[in-house]
């Protein structure tokens, strides 16, 4: 029986490591490891479990993620086997935390979610609450911002009946980042300010460095720069000493953002080189990625065409590393399902039943095997047979294709097509046919599976077709995609229904991420090959890989014009631009009348063409190097037009209903026409000291309200 004395020594170290976690975790981890050297050498279960969770939280709050994420893993598994578990929520929640940090957002959900169910079932409203802002942290991070509200609002409201109140900075924080993100700047001071003198009441460091972090950046958006540097300079000196290194590269960037601002590229690289030092000690990929494409952008502007090329190549590695990690990560997390099912099978009720389970495991088994020989391999074509060979063994299939985008014929090009086992060559789909599953599934950048012919109707509300033979019963498409944008697309079908369901679809996504892998590594190695015999052409490809950089973050995947993302930045620079030459700026909101009725009735494909074709319409009249035009959100567009009187955008407008009424796009649901008509809102003016960006768009706003207000298909100027 382990040393009453030493029992009581491990848990007074363990409690002290808590008391100062928010403070110290340096000191904190110290503690921690000392209670579990003394837990391991006693061989009290408990005592080890709770060591390894304060040492799992004390390596995450150091970014030593893959660590902690370890740590917390043993101390999961051993609560297994306690008759009373301990940390086991916390465990959770802290697991969530750290997948929430490396982006893998599906895991994090799972963690968050498991520890919500157990922390309802063990009546904990301090833990629920705590989950539930950790949740709206994953729709912030998706930009879903009225749901990020929606949890973090429940959160608070479970916080307020309890005597310890110091739990209800996290979501005061969180919300002010939301209106940060938002845009709704005045908001996002009030809730900041407040979480921050609550993190200095409670001598909480993490929220105290995080809201000085966004004031930084609030007086970065005022064009306060002096304060910005302040107190972002305060941020970085709290993570310093409290060795939050993985936090600090946040400020970092912010730093660096805030003299490239200045156009002071030099003294920007300096906090951008000390950011790459900590991402390669602590062997934090997507800070790398994140450096790397912030040094891309600033050797351009030094025109030091080498170094950005070099740089290209070091994000695009890190990119690949990134994604294959995220992998890893899944698969290990579900060996840990499996090994926490088979330990605790009645009391998990959050996990799969253990016949599903281990199927998905020995699925992933086959898949992590494949996808080793992929990523291994730069020959396409061998690489098409080992998954085609190795996905026979999971499931059967009459069709199996991998099809490419060829952007010169406008087509899906199928590489590899086994139809009935016999190769076929030179299949084409034209990205015209949007009767094409296929296209479907490229297009839209999402996976379908299909059990019967009725679930194809069901999407396309019409027949499909197919350009290989008769149409099979049951279909599975996955888009091939590299960061974010969908390169191809593999298909899996089959004449008997139900052949696949929605396991068999994760599968095949796992595979089609190490896909997409393999054949960016041939990419590049060719692209590579090339350079080398023609070096002329170093500066054209350098010029298409960051277009396609910039394209993955700014253009709006439906309709190809700029997203908000971009509008963000393009609008907030042209302000300043016009604010230091005294320009006329105006600012153009166009929305689609009754468009909801449209959707309705009309379907949401018939909707998105609709979608398409105003945006196009509109970029047409923005032709020019200043303009912008912006898919806003939804059905709601906006136009940038620097130098541009208010006459000048008047008139733009009017050429814009002009053509859309010309057109005559049937809609029969518009009580205004008959056809498409557009709402339009313009607000015009020189910007000056008293004025703000947010005020000038607030104009656009309310000019586009009154429009609506007087009837709609027309024009209203602020």
């Amino acid at each position: 029986m382990p040393n009453i004395e030493t029992l009581r020594q491990i848990a007074s170290l363990n409690q002290n490591a808590k008391q100062i976690i928010n403070r110290n975790p340096q000191e904190a981890l110290a503690l921690a490891n000392e209670a579990l050297i003394l837990a391991l050498d006693v061989q009290d279960p408990t005592s080890i479990c709770s060591s390894h969770y304060f040492v799992g939280i004390g390596k995450w709050r150091l970014g030593q993620l893959n660590d902690a994420i370890t740590s917390l893993q043993e101390a999961d598994i051993i609560n297994k086997y306690l008759e009373q578990p301990i940390h086991e929520v916390e465990i959770l929640n802290t697991l969530g935390n750290i997948y929430l940090d490396l982006q893998i957002f599906d895991l994090a959900f799972t963690y968050y979610q498991m520890g919500y169910h157990k922390a309802q079932h063990q009546n904990d409203p301090r833990m629920i609450a705590t989950l539930l802002s950790n949740i709206g942290e994953i729709y912030r991070e998706l930009n879903d911002y009225d749901a990020a509200l929606d949890h973090y609002q429940m959160s608070l409201e479970g916080l307020k009946d309890l005597e310890e109140k110091d739990r209800i900075i996290y979501p005061i924080s969180n919300i002010g980042a939301v209106y940060l993100a938002q845009g709704k700047y005045d908001l996002a001071h009030e809730y900041t300010v407040q979480a921050l003198e609550l993190a200095r009441f409670y001598d909480d460091r993490i929220i105290e460095s995080l809201s000085l972090k966004f004031l930084g950046i609030l007086a970065k958006k005022n064009f306060n720069y002096s304060q910005a540097e302040d107190y972002l300079g305060q941020s970085l000196t709290l993570y310093s000493e409290t060795q939050e290194l993985l936090f600090s590269t946040d400020v970092l960037f912010e730093l660096h953002d805030l003299y490239t601002e200045q156009n002071k590229i030099q003294q920007a690289l300096i906090y951008l080189s000390e950011a790459i030092m900590i991402g390669e000690n602590l062997k934090a990929n997507h800070i790398l990625k994140q450096a790397y494409q912030r040094l891309i952008k600033d050797h351009q502007a030094l025109n030091n065409t080498q170094n950005a090329f070099y740089f290209m190549e070091k994000y695009t590695e890190v990119s690949e590393l990134i994604e294959n990690d995220k992998l890893d990560q899944k698969l290990r997390s579900i060996q840990l399902m499996k090994q926490a099912d088979i330990t605790a099978q009645e009391r998990d009720d959050y996990f799969l039943l253990n016949q599903q389970l281990e199927k998905a495991y020995q699925s992933a088994e086959v898949i992590h095997a494949i996808g080793r020989k992929v990523t291994a391999t730069n020959d396409l074509e061998a690489l098409y047979n080992i998954v085609y060979e190795n996905l026979s063994k999971l499931m059967s299939s009459t069709t199996f294709g991998i099809a490419i985008h060829n952007d010169a014929l406008k087509a899906l090009q199928y590489q590899y097509l086994i139809v009935d086992e016999e190769r076929m060559e030179n299949h084409f789909v034209s990205l015209d046919n949007k009767k094409s599953l296929a296209v479907q599934c490229f297009t839209q950048n999402r996976s379908f599976v299909f059990r019967t012919r009725e679930d194809i109707k069901d999407i396309l509300h019409q027949a499909s077709s197919s350009s290989i033979g008769n149409v099979m019963n049951s279909m599975m498409f996955v888009p091939l995609v590299i960061e974010d944008k969908a390169i191809g697309i593999i298909t899996i079908q089959n004449r008997a229904d139900h052949a696949y369901n929605e396991q068999s679809l994760k599968t095949l996504e796992t595979l089609a991420a190490y896909i997409a892998i393999a054949i960016r590594n041939t990419q590049k190695n060719n692209a590579l090959k090339a350079e080398i015999e023609e070096k002329n052409l170093i500066q054209e490809e350098l010029a298409k890989l960051n277009k396609e950089l910039q394209d993955l973050s700014e253009i709006d995947g439906l309709t190809g014009i700029a997203n908000r993302r971009h509008f963000d930045e393009f609008y907030e620079y042209e302000f300043k631009r016009c604010l230091r030459s005294q320009e006329w700026m105006s600012l153009m909101m166009l929305d689609i009348d009754h468009f909801k009725e449209y959707n309705d009735h009309y379907g949401h494909l018939q909707g998105d063409e609709i979608i398409i074709l105003i945006a196009k319409l509109i970029a047409k009249h923005a032709k020019r190097s200043s303009d912008l035009a912006v898919r806003f959100g939804g059905d709601e567009f906006i136009v940038v037009l620097s130098n541009t009187t208010q006459e000048v955008a008047h008139h733009i407008a009017m050429n814009i209903q002009k053509e859309v009424h010309a057109r005559a796009l049937p809609h029969a649901f518009n009580p205004v026409i008959p056809s498409i008509s557009l709402s339009i809102g313009i607000t015009s003016l020189i910007p000056n000291a008293d004025t703000s960006a947010n005020e000038l768009l607030d104009k656009a706003d309310q000019a586009l309200y009154k429009a609506k207000e007087n009837g709609r298909n027309q024009i209203q100027i602020y």
